[in-house]
């Protein structure tokens, strides 16, 4: 899946989710929290098929303005090292897309990602997805 910004959607579902206000208002108070300058972690974990990717797309859709990342590893028996990260590099800056295209060292490409993330005019939601 290609990254997805706050100015582009499009490929996001757009029929309602059900039953899921819970976990929507759960991920809606850390966002807030983010935006207030206290950064969060989510994790959202289910059996597989009860709707883990619809609940972030939604949640993704709802979310106002934000710089939205999303990857997903892969289902290979030898993933992609660092999959998600190339999902996500159209939407990286210059500095760390030239990083990632050189294979730097995972703890370079996450300081720099971190650095990124730290200068982002909007909140930054980062979703990684588990290999479908």
């Amino acid at each position: 899946m290609r990254p997805v910004t706050k100015d582009d959607r499009s490929d996001l579902p757009s029929r309602p989710l059900l039953e899921r206000d819970v976990p929507l208002a759960a991920l809606g108070r850390v966002l807030d929290s983010a935006r207030k300058g206290r950064g969060g972690t989510v994790f959202v974990r289910e059996e597989a098929g009860i709707g883990k990717s619809s609940l972030l797309r939604t949640f993704a859709q709802k979310c106002g303005p934000v710089l939205l990342l999303w990857g997903v590893c892969d289902a290979f028996a030898t993933a992609q090292v660092l999959g998600p990260l190339f999902d996500m590099a159209d939407a990286f800056d210059e500095h760390l897309r030239n990083l990632l295209s050189k294979r730097a060292a995972a703890n370079v490409l996450f300081t720099a990602l971190l650095a990124m993330v730290r200068r982002a005019r909007a909140s930054v939601v980062m979703v990684v997805e588990d290999a479908p």
